[in-house]
C-alpha cells in the first residue's frame, strides 16, 4: 500500500513538472511569435548588424523591451535549456535607445546614427556588465561584436567602460539594499558564482588539464555549432506557420522536463550536506539531512546549478556526471534556435563545468595518490 501511494504522488509530480514547464513555455513562445518577433534569441547577431549601420527598428522598442524580458523569464522556467543573461545585451540596447527618445533639447544632438550607435553600444556594454559583474568584459564585447566598426575611438571606450562601471554599482547598491545588507562590490552581479575556496596551491602539472578541457570544449563548440545550423535550415525549411514554431516550444520543453525528471530521479543517489556556503540543496527522495546531487543540479536555476557545480559538497560520480553533461549538451544543441528569447552564456558555463568536473573525477579515478594531496 506504501509503494503504491509512493507511486502515485511520483507519477503525480512528474506530471505536474512536465504541464508547469510546458505552459510557461508555451506562454513564451505565444508571445514571441505573435506580440514581439523581434525578440527572439539573444538579439546580440542583430546588434552587431545595427554596430555596423543595418536597420533594425522593430527590434529595439519598448514593446520588445517589455516581452523580451517577461519571455526570458518564462523561458527559463519553462525548463528550456537556453540562457538568460545574454538577453541583457539586447534589453540595455533597447534601454539606450529609449534615452535617446526622452524629451529632452540636450538630446537632440545625440539622434545622428553614429550617436545612435554609441549610445546602444553603451547599453550592451552595461547589459553584460550586470549579468556578471565585469565592466572591463562588458566594454570589451560591445567592442568584439561592433567590428569592423568606423566609430569606435579610444573616448569611447573609456566612457562605456564609465557606463559599465556605474551599472554594476548602482546594481550592487539595489541588491544590497533589498537584501538588507551592507553595501559591498561582492554583490554587483546578476549571476554570482559563489565562494570558491582556495587552500593549496595549484600544481603545474595541471596546467595539462587546462589544456585537455579546452581542446574538449573546443571540439564540442565546433558540434554544436554544425548541429544548429543544421536544425536552422531545417526550421526555415519546415517550420513556417506560427502554430508550428509555439509547438516547437511546447515539445521542446515537455521533452527537457521530462527527461531531467527521469534522470534525477533514476540517479538519486543521497548524500550528507557538508557545505554550509551552499544552501540550494534538493532532497527529492532523501531524508531532512541529506541531499540528492542529480536533483540539486536539475532542479535548481540556472545560477544555482553553476554555484552547485563550484561548490564542494556537491559531488557527484562519473556516471551521475556523465549523464548531465550529455543531456545538457543535446538539449541544448537541439533547443537553442527556437522562438523565444534565449541567450548561450549560461548553458555554455554549464556544459563547460560539468566537462572539467568529469576530466576531475578521472582524473582522481587513474591517480588517487595525487588527487587527495
Amino acid at each position: 500500500m506504501q509503494l503504491q501511494q509512493t507511486e502515485g504522488a511520483l507519477y503525480t509530480s512528474f506530471g505536474f513538472y512536465v504541464v508547469y514547464s510546458v505552459i510557461l513555455a508555451s506562454c513564451a513562445g505565444v508571445i514571441t511569435v505573435h506580440i514581439a518577433p523581434g525578440a527572439t534569441g539573444s538579439g546580440i547577431p542583430e546588434l552587431m548588424g545595427t554596430m555596423n549601420g543595418c536597420k533594425w527598428s522593430e527590434g529595439l522598442s519598448f514593446k520588445v523591451l517589455v516581452f523580451k524580458t517577461l519571455g526570458v523569464i518564462l523561458a527559463v522556467s519553462g525548463t528550456l535549456c537556453v540562457g538568460k543573461e545574454g538577453p541583457l545585451a539586447h534589453i540595455g540596447a533597447i534601454m539606450a535607445v529609449l534615452v535617446l527618445g526622452l524629451p529632452f533639447k540636450v538630446l537632440q544632438q545625440f539622434q545622428l546614427d553614429v550617436r545612435k550607435r554609441e549610445f546602444i553600444a553603451a547599453g550592451i556594454s552595461a547589459g553584460v556588465s550586470v549579468a556578471f559583474g565585469a565592466p572591463i568584459g562588458g566594454t570589451l564585447f560591445a567592442y568584439e561584436i561592433s567590428t569592423p566598426n568606423t566609430f569606435w575611438t579610444f573616448n569611447l571606450l573609456w566612457r562605456n567602460f564609465f557606463c559599465s562601471a556605474m551599472a554594476t554599482f548602482v546594481l550592487g547598491c539595489l541588491t544590497s539594499s533589498y537584501q538588507g545588507k551592507q553595501i559591498t562590490l561582492s554583490d554587483c552581479a546578476m549571476l554570482k558564482f559563489g565562494i570558491v575556496a582556495q587552500d593549496h596551491r595549484i600544481p603545474y602539472y595541471e596546467l595539462l588539464g587546462a589544456v585537455i578541457i579546452g581542446l574538449i570544449c573546443g571540439i564540442l563548440g565546433a558540434i554544436f555549432m554544425k548541429i544548429n545550423t543544421s536544425l536552422m535550415r531545417c526550421r526555415k525549411k519546415y517550420i513556417r506557420r506560427k502554430w508550428q514554431k509555439v509547438l516547437e516550444v511546447s515539445l521542446f520543453s515537455a521533452l527537457t522536463a521530462s527527461t531531467f525528471f527521469m534522470i534525477a530521479l533514476s540517479m538519486d543517489r543521497c548524500n550528507k550536506k557538508s557545505d554550509t556556503n551552499f544552501r540550494s540543496y534538493h532532497r527529492a527522495r532523501c531524508q531532512a539531512d541529506e541531499y540528492s546531487p542529480m536533483a540539486t543540479l536539475f532542479f535548481n536555476t540556472e545560477g544555482g546549478t553553476i554555484r552547485a557545480m563550484l561548490s564542494k559538497g556537491v559531488q557527484l560520480t562519473i556516471a551521475e556526471n556523465f549523464a548531465f553533461f550529455l543531456s545538457w549538451y543535446i538539449l541544448f544543441s537541439l533547443t537553442y534556435g527556437i522562438t523565444v528569447p534565449a541567450g548561450v552564456f549560461l548553458p555554455g558555463i554549464i556544459i563547460g563545468l560539468s566537462v572539467g568536473q568529469l576530466y576531475g573525477n578521472v582524473y582522481t579515478y587513474l591517480f588517487p595518490s595525487q588527487a587527495e594531496q
